[in-house]
């Protein structure tokens, strides 16, 4: 097995049983989510009510389904090209784009493929939307067991939020909901909905659900 330096090294040592590095990758790797996230809310300028926040939320979970997927054993494994795969889901997944609804809306915005975003002239749209093809080589190490095993690690933790908290992930993450929407099916302010939707992160990221996730093995 090569060297791994870095976040590679973080993840590695996650996954052999050191609970407390999960923190500390999130904000090692915090940055760079933010930088996507600002990305995408410049390239969608308001579509589906999206904020920075949300995605910066979304990055989350996608930390953790690269943890989960992440093999040191691939020659030349890097945790942030992962990461950058599993965040092109969740993010399109927050504007939609896994839904009928959401396709239609971005055939009625219009906006071309083409265009450079506003934060980066050099990089075109196209390159933010999730390619299917380019994604078979991971989709392939998504199947593996792990990633069973870190959804029913996630599907625990969920079971200890409070009721209102858990339907708000569980519509925002599982049902690829926005946070208008969530609100409307709840029957809260739009407000609420993200205040309940920010407790329950800070619920998820406590020291035995961090255990918890420690214990996942490949």
């Amino acid at each position: 097995m090569s060297i791994a330096t870095g976040n590679e090294q973080l993840v590695i040592e996650i996954k052999a049983g050191n609970s407390a590095l999960l923190l500390h990758l999130w904000e090692q790797v915090k940055p760079y989510i933010r930088k996507q996230a600002r990305r995408w809310i410049s390239a969608f300028d308001g579509l589906h009510g999206v904020e920075p926040d949300d995605l910066i939320n979304a990055g989350y979970f996608a930390m953790l389904q690269a943890v989960g997927a992440f093999d040191a054993e691939r020659s030349g494994a890097s945790f942030i090209g992962l990461l950058s795969f599993y965040l092109k889901k969740q993010f399109a997944a927050a504007y939609g784009m896994h839904t009928a609804a959401g396709r239609n809306d971005a055939i009625h915005i219009a906006v071309s493929l083409d265009a450079p975003t506003a934060e980066d002239e050099d990089t075109p749209l196209a390159e933010l939307i999730p390619d299917v093809k380019s994604s078979a080589p991971f989709e392939q190490i998504a199947q593996r067991d792990y990633i069973t095993n870190l959804r029913k690690a996630l599907d625990t933790i969920l079971a200890e939020l409070p009721a209102a908290c858990r339907e708000i992930i569980v519509l925002r993450y599982y049902g690829d909901q926005d946070i208008s929407t969530v609100a409307a099916i709840v029957g809260i302010t739009e407000q609420a909905a993200r205040a309940a939707e920010n407790k329950a992160m800070r619920l998820m990221r406590t020291p035995s659900n961090l255990a918890l996730l420690s214990a996942i093995k490949e």
